[in-house]
């Protein structure tokens, strides 16, 4: 049975690329109760190329600006 994440734990997207001419790709979400545990954890599960940046964003930070095809509003911006 997976393991159930802890209440404190909060959502983070990764973000890496490869060389400085490449753009961020976003890699998937990590969980963690801390950004040290993130930064951690992220590592550990997207190691799978020589990241030459990585970033961890906390997921409710992201301010989404548009979201096509998502519901009644979902072509409105502002």
């Amino acid at each position: 049975m997976p393991k159930k994440a802890c209440a404190a734990e909060e959502g983070y997207e990764v973000f890496a690329r490869r060389n400085s001419s490449e753009t961020l790709h976003h890699l998937g979400r990590v969980l963690a109760g801390s950004d040290d545990l993130a930064r951690a954890r992220a590592w550990y599960v997207f190691d799978e190329h020589p990241w030459k940046e990585m970033w961890v964003v906390r997921s409710n930070a992201i301010v989404e600006v548009l979201a096509v095809g998502r519901g009644a509003n979902a072509e409105r911006i502002l």
